[in-house]
């Protein structure tokens, strides 16, 4: 067999997620030569098996259960109202084609931009070279963009039962009558939102006493009684301590903090426990990198992790979020384009990083919480207001829900804000953006605001 003649580049990014399109196409602007190694589809997980689709089946549930629950209250009944699973994921698939274009947009788009495609694993072979199957390429500077990974976590029995990851669960043809969920993180609780609003019997299992650990307290307290109410039963503090087949469906034995432990016996089992930098494989010790005691890659500000090779993304192992990823890659390119050209690197700013979690209402949150403004040193003042108080929620129905926001006590700049709040997530944003550009709290809350709006939460909490 002729074996293939080596490829060599500027900047070869190893992986066609979030971070590293951004990555390709912010380096092929500055005049480049870029090649794109990927596996498996185009756009990463985000688009095709994550955000685009889970939003799309969050959408077709909460639609069924507005029907169900509410509809006679706003004057609207059905007779023989059913969920057809089946086109409830035609659409969702639909929906994933438009955003994605099957692939064939983003590959086009690529061409275009004079990016080369590699399919396959890439393996480091030294400082400059990787290979992928029997390719070899050369490049001056390297991007690890290869995303993440499920975490499964040591339960007894979880390799002898077919439990589901988010991938499986936007796959079903069917859904179960009964489903534990493991993991209190924004997938778990997205997936317990779905399934019970689906009518799906759901209990959601989390390690610890907080649902949803690095939001505000108080606002994830609110968010776990919203759960409660689309009758998500929620066992916390909750150690998983086996998974056993019986006939067709999981048994699972827990126990909740020193309670006796118990057994529920359920349709199917899902796993949301996290997700780990995926980096196995690349031998990215041979290009210089190292790792920390638990297998982390040490990065710097300027997201290099070794002299000729940045990383972007969830591989990093911070801030697993799809905005994180795509700004990253971005930085990441101009570091290696700045690396090639003698350049000092930028820095990665992650200290305004919004971030929603799509439950119903939404919790979207930016900065830091009262309690890490407190273990930073700062001496703070804190505004409430009631979501419940606004005109637009009223007319709803959406009453559930609190705005907070943290301040500087000296200086009146804004710290964190934590919203839950139908649309918080896009109400978010007024507050990010005056973080991002220093703005005092007074400033931004004297802004005249319309009415009825979501966003007049932001001058009512001014008092």
């Amino acid at each position: 067999m002729k074996k293939t003649a080596a490829l060599s580049v500027d900047i070869v990014v190893i992986g066609g997620g979030s971070a590293g399109l951004s990555a390709a196409f912010r380096a092929a602007e500055q005049g480049v030569r870029v090649c794109v190694v990927e596996y498996e589809k185009l756009g990463g997980e985000c688009p095709n098996w994550a955000c685009v689709p889970t939003k799309a089946m969050l959408k077709a549930a909460s639609l069924y259960h507005t029907m169900r629950r509410d509809g006679a209250r706003f004057g609207v009944r059905a007779k023989g109202l059913t969920l057809d699973v089946h086109a409830l994921m035609k659409r969702k698939d639909a929906v994933v084609d438009v955003i994605t274009g099957s692939g064939k947009r983003m590959r086009k788009a690529l061409d275009e931009a004079g990016i080369e495609v590699v399919r396959g694993r890439a393996t480091f072979t030294g400082k400059t070279t990787i290979s992928v199957g029997e390719r070899v390429i050369k490049a001056k500077s390297f991007i690890v963009a290869t995303g993440s990974r499920e975490y499964v976590p040591p339960i007894d029995g979880v390799d002898d039962v077919p439990v589901l990851t988010f991938r499986d669960a936007v796959s079903l043809k069917r859904l179960p009558e009964s489903i534990v969920i493991i993991g209190g993180g924004p997938v778990g609780c997205e997936f317990a939102t779905f399934f019970a609003k689906c009518g799906v019997r759901t209990t959601l299992m989390h390690i610890g006493p907080q649902l949803l650990s690095r939001e505000d307290a108080e606002l994830a307290g609110m968010a776990a009684e919203r759960l409660r109410d689309v009758y998500v039963g929620l066992v916390p503090k909750c150690k998983v301590l086996s998974l056993r087949k019986s006939g067709k469906r999981v048994c699972v034995t827990y126990q909740s903090g020193t309670a006796t432990r118990k057994t529920v016996m359920v349709d199917a089992v899902m796993l949301a426990t996290g997700r780990r930098p995926n980096s196995d494989g690349l031998a990215l010790e041979k290009a210089g990198a190292t790792f920390d005691a638990e297998g982390h890659l040490r990065i710097d500000a300027a997201l290099r992790v070794a002299p000729r090779v940045f990383a972007a993304g969830d591989v990093t192992g911070e801030w697993q979020f799809t905005h994180v990823a795509h700004h990253a890659g971005v930085l990441a390119a101009d570091n290696a384009v700045r690396s090639l050209r003698h350049a000092p690197p930028k820095r990665m700013r992650l200290d305004v990083v919004p971030h929603v979690t799509f439950i119903d209402p939404e919790l979207a949150s930016v900065g830091m919480t009262a309690e890490e403004a407190v273990s930073a040193g700062c001496a703070i003042d804190i505004k409430r207001f009631p979501v419940g108080a606004l005109g637009r929620a009223v007319v709803d129905g959406k009453r559930e829900g609190m705005f907070k926001v943290i301040l500087d006590q000296s200086s009146g700049k804004i710290l964190g804000a934590h919203l839950l709040s139908d649309r918080a997530g896009e109400v978010i944003h007024e507050v990010a953006l005056a973080m991002h550009l220093g703005a005092r709290w007074d400033d931004v809350a004297s802004m005249m605001h319309a009415y009825p709006t979501y966003s007049e939460v932001i001058p009512a909490a001014m008092g």
